[in-house]
């Protein structure tokens, strides 16, 4: 794999060609699947295990998928003539454009499985342009190589940047292909298979996945179909456990001896090597893996051996990227002092890959991009940096990129010799203008954009005592009570933001605070929050002035109750976060006091938007775009404040940005499309 791109689904499911089209069933034979698939059904084969692949030689400008996730959702990477797009599943059977506008020639496509076991994906064929077919699948590798273990193996986390703690969620920061298990095959170049999960234990622990008891499933599921193990025969076999076992039981030792046994009789041939040392466990797991071996050797099975780790890295968390071709490079070095030991000189580049890519990256934000050759033994493992349109990103030479306004821009990165690139296309979308929460005046359902850290029966809606319009927020009676909405996308890093709210005390006495926890692309978090002023019995406004920290992806705003009396009641209504300083570039709100834009409801049930433009004069603009910045949808308004939109039958569900401007106003907010 060469490069690597990350969008969102929602600019990927349904995005196939309206014409004419040729479904390719999944039990094509020019269909290659390595790795663990349940294939009880044949045209709807089965992958859980990380790291599993779907590969495939296609005619034509197009391909689609046809995905079943029952239950959890997935990351996978999709890689199109080595070109990577990062693709988020969602629940259902559902059919997911993979690349359009190509060359009308043979590519070659991969599915590659990035995160955990837990989620599993059914895979029900390919869709070509009308006509094309499959043709013979790439030669397959000679060499084979398995792995069993933990998240270390996994490559659980191992996308965070930076030298804190790990992101507080796994799926975006998960990829096996960056974990030294699947670094480690491709500098052997070779086929490989890992069966880990993050947790896992060697030996039986309530919570835990318990390696040798599913050792021989397709799924990480002990109720999970056998594997055939006589269909793929590695040549090694590393075991990296113990980590989770923690304080080691008596037995340790006699189970590791038992698995290890387990594994020869499937493998009667396989070099094996028991692992220990990427997190730091100390000696007592060391020396329980030296006994192990020890005892299988003195057994007669001489092809099993102990390696610990050298290398410790200085941060918290699990290791990232750059400390997975650390502890690559040392296990190769140790594999080949046993097998696969010929000297390569002068290798060329095979592979270039960048990292991490953002799933977004907001205006005037910075993010250090990496790039790492494969393999990790090349004669040059120096690259260069572009960017197709500076205007939108730019890059320099050390792989730094600033986003500078709107749209979408790739950046490349060159091996020396010009021979493989990495190209990751990231997308800076149009920052939002306007209100960013929905349902910001609580006329809608609660559920609808507000929920809550407790039961919602501390809270309803009011109808008889509303700031402005039919309904307010009551919250009460119950200490604490805290109603919360996550916003996502359109910010401007390092923005100057303005989060309000009018609120009252109806019953009792009690503090209202309203605050909001921003969080970067590495899952740190960031708190502001109101002053603490006791509140009376009248409509007043709190303000939070918030500065976006870099690399801001979500922005969870809330409003709290905090009192010792059993029977506070407190009323919420007019919640907003705006932009309130000059953007850069072209984009400028002015700030007039005597305009007020409203666009409801918001979510958008049908297609009628209604507009009140309240001292908007003159020629007026309305517009609907994505999250990208393409124009979809654009409507001149009439003079009148108060117009109804009837939006085309052309936009489907999903998140979007509404705009109105005239001569010297420019309005923008979230729009979202049920």
């Amino acid at each position: 794999m060469q490069i690597k791109t990350i969008t969102f689904i929602l600019f990927l499911i349904l995005g196939m060609s309206a014409f004419a089209s040729t479904n390719i069933p999944s039990n094509d034979p020019n269909i290659q699947y390595i790795g663990r698939f349940d294939k009880t059904n044949p045209l709807s084969p089965t992958m859980s295990w990380t790291g599993s692949q779907i590969i495939a030689k296609f005619q034509g400008t197009s391909i689609g998928m046809i995905m079943n996730t029952p239950l959890y959702t997935c990351y996978l990477n999709v890689v199109i003539d080595g070109k990577i797009t990062v693709v988020q599943t969602i629940y259902g059977n559902n059919t997911y454009s993979l690349g359009t506008g190509l060359t009308d020639t043979i590519h070659t496509v991969t599915i590659f499985k990035r995160d955990s076991p837990w989620s599993y994906e059914s895979f029900n064929g390919f869709i070509l342009d009308n006509g094309k077919a499959l043709v013979s699948p790439p030669d397959r590798k000679i060499r084979r190589i398995e792995f069993y273990g933990d998240s270390q193996t996994q490559g659980a986390k191992v996308e965070v940047t930076g030298l804190g703690a790990d992101a507080t969620t796994s799926g975006p920061f998960d990829n096996n292909y960056n974990s030294y298990a699947s670094i480690t095959a491709r500098a052997l170049h070779a086929e490989c298979i890992c069966i880990a999960q993050n947790g896992a234990s060697l030996t039986p622990i309530n919570g835990k996945t318990n390696i040798p008891y599913v050792f021989d499933r397709n799924g990480s599921k002990t109720t999970d179909t056998l594997w055939d193990f006589n269909s793929w025969l590695p040549e090694v076999v590393c075991v990296n456990l113990g980590v989770n076992d923690n304080p080691l039981p008596t037995d340790f030792t006699i189970r590791y001896v038992t698995f290890v046994q387990q594994i020869r009789v499937k493998y009667p041939n396989a070099f094996i090597f028991l692992l220990t040392g990427m997190m730091g466990t100390g000696s007592t797991l060391q020396n329980a893996i030296k006994a192990t071996v020890t005892t299988l050797n003195g057994l007669g099975d001489a092809k099993v051996y102990d390696y610990a780790f050298t290398y410790t890295y200085n941060h918290a968390g699990h290791p990232r990227i750059a400390d997975n071709v650390v502890f690559a490079k040392e296990l190769v070095a140790k594999i080949k002092t046993v097998i696969w030991g010929v000297a390569e000189a002068n290798l060329p580049v095979e592979d270039v890959y960048i990292s991490p890519v953002p799933f977004s990256l907001g205006v005037n934000s910075k993010q250090q991009l990496s790039a790492t050759v494969s393999p990790f033994d090349a004669v040059d493992q120096q690259v260069s940096w572009s960017s197709f349109d500076p205007s939108i990103l730019g890059v320099d030479q050390t792989g730094l990129i600033t986003s500078v306004s709107a749209g979408t821009a790739t950046i490349t990165a060159t091996s020396h010799d010009g021979n493989k690139t990495a190209i990751c296309t990231i997308v800076v979308p149009a920052p939002v203008l306007g209100n960013m929460l929905l349902n910001s005046g609580f006329e809608s359902a609660l559920t609808t954009g507000w929920t809550s850290s407790y039961s919602w029966g501390g809270q309803k809606l009011n109808t008889t005592s509303p700031r402005t319009g039919l309904s307010c927020l009551e919250i009460g009676p119950s200490a604490p009570v805290l109603a919360a909405q996550l916003v996502t996308g359109g910010f401007v890093t390092g923005g100057t933001y303005n989060l309000s709210a009018w609120s009252k005390l109806i019953v009792g006495n009690g503090r209202i605070y309203i605050g909001a926890t921003a969080t970067d692309i590495n899952g740190k978090s960031t708190s502001f929050i109101s002053s603490n002023v006791t509140d009376i019995a009248s409509y007043e406004k709190k303000n939070v002035a918030i500065t976006l920290p870099d690399n801001t992806v979500s922005l969870k705003c809330y409003v709290y109750l905090n009192t010792s009396v059993s029977t506070t009641v407190a009323l919420i209504d007019d919640f907003e976060i705006k932009y309130v300083a000059t953007l850069p570039n072209a984009f400028n709100a002015i700030q007039a006091s005597n305009i007020s834009i409203k666009l409801f409801p918001n979510p958008v049930c049908g297609k009628n938007l209604n507009v009140s433009t309240q001292g908007l004069r003159g020629e007026k603009i309305f517009s609907l775009v994505d999250l990208t910045g393409k124009l979809l949808f654009t409507q001149k308004l009439v003079d009148a404040e108060n117009q109804t939109i009837q939006l085309k039958d052309l936009i489907h569900k999903g998140t979007y940005i509404a705009r109105i401007k005239n001569e010297s106003y420019n309005y923008s907010q979230k729009l979202v499309l049920q």
